[in-house]
């Protein structure tokens, strides 16, 4: 198991190395699809692929309507990328960085655990001031939260 000082050094990281790859949302798909696009501005036709890939012009009409459509598999891209002299490259780009996504769902998470707290003193006359339990100098206590319940932050 990993420590949360671990954990946040990653996110960190990722955060760091994902920033840079943010642009890559910009980037918009050609309407033919890049295996087509790249392959016609190559020069290259259908059978010319075909014979790279070792399949036939018919099989790489599918693929090209495959990564059109969105169902064609990682595998297969990876394998046309290679006849194309391509790097292929499958990223996950978070909208936001990932230290923002889990200091958010703790708060969220802070805030839903004092409500709870707050009724049931209510209910039972005990009524009272909950800032000192989930508040640091009028911040709520988000590190401790997510150091503790790190496993269930995403229940």
């Amino acid at each position: 198991m990993t420590s949360p000082s671990f954990r946040a050094l990653l996110r960190h990281q990722l955060d760091t190395q994902l920033s840079a790859e943010a642009r890559l949302r910009e980037t918009v798909t050609p309407s033919v699809g890049w295996i087509a696009s790249i392959r016609q501005a190559l020069g290259m036709n259908l059978r010319q692929l075909a014979n790279r890939l070792g399949v036939s012009p018919q099989a790489v009409a599918v693929l090209e309507n495959g990564e059109r459509r969105g169902s064609i598999s990682v595998t297969s891209l990876r394998k046309v990328a290679e006849a194309l002299d391509c790097d292929l490259i499958v990223a996950l780009v978070p909208r936001r960085s990932l230290g923002a996504m889990v200091e958010q769902r703790a708060h969220e998470m802070t805030l839903e655990t004092r409500r709870r707290v707050e009724h049931t003193m209510g209910l039972e006359g005990q009524a009272g001031d909950t800032d000192s339990a989930f508040t640091v100098h009028g911040r709520i206590a988000d590190d401790q939260w997510t150091n503790a319940l790190l496993k269930r932050l995403w229940d």
